[in-house]
């Protein structure tokens, strides 16, 4: 009787796709003045129409949304930048300067998940100002991390150059009846 049990649990555990998470190691990067820094970035080969670009995106826990580099949109994936509509985005930076002008195109993106591609679009936004480019392009919240949690690890061994981030598959929602708005507090 145990046997059968144990034998019928298996089938129906089998049966389930359990990919839970995978990591990813920080990327190391060399500065111009020669000092080494780690970023968490992630190899993917964005897509806009029939045109491919392979590229890394800083992951940026702090944006809320993904943004290209000028020249990445323009002449790694031929989008038509200067004819796209203006996006009306309230855009500040760190600095809290606003961004000026801005186009927003929809791209889509594929990355290895371990031994599968994840496809995925992107809501992406284009700088349009040569002076304010970001010097990556930035992997930002919306919508990436509402499908995909992101979990950064660093001081888990003495080393610090060591490094990684986990990504999780976020593919069970919770009900939002359990979770509150945030209420009057905002920051300026």
């Amino acid at each position: 009787m145990c046997l059968f049990i144990s034998e019928y649990l298996w089938a129906q555990h089998s049966r389930v796709n359990y990919i839970t998470s995978y990591s990813y190691p920080f990327t190391t990067i060399i500065q111009k003045d020669g000092t080494v820094i780690l970023r968490p970035m992630l190899t993917v080969i964005l897509r806009y129409g029939s045109k491919t670009f392979p590229t890394e995106l800083l992951l940026d826990s702090g944006a809320d949304y993904s943004i290209l580099r000028y020249d990445t949109a323009k002449y790694g994936l031929n989008i038509p930048v200067k004819s796209l509509p203006e996006c009306k985005l309230p855009l500040k930076g760190i600095t809290s300067e606003p961004q000026d002008t801005v186009r927003c195109e929809n791209v889509s993106l594929t990355f290895k998940y371990g031994a599968k591609e994840i496809t995925t679009e992107i809501f992406a936004i284009i700088m349009i100002d040569e002076e304010k480019q970001p010097s990556r392009n930035l992997l930002g919240r919306d919508p990436f991390f509402y499908n995909f949690r992101v979990d950064f690890r660093m001081g888990y061994t003495e080393d610090k150059s060591l490094g990684k981030y986990i990504l999780y598959h976020e593919d069970k929602k919770r009900s939002a009846k359990r979770y509150h708005r945030p209420r009057g507090r905002q920051i300026r």
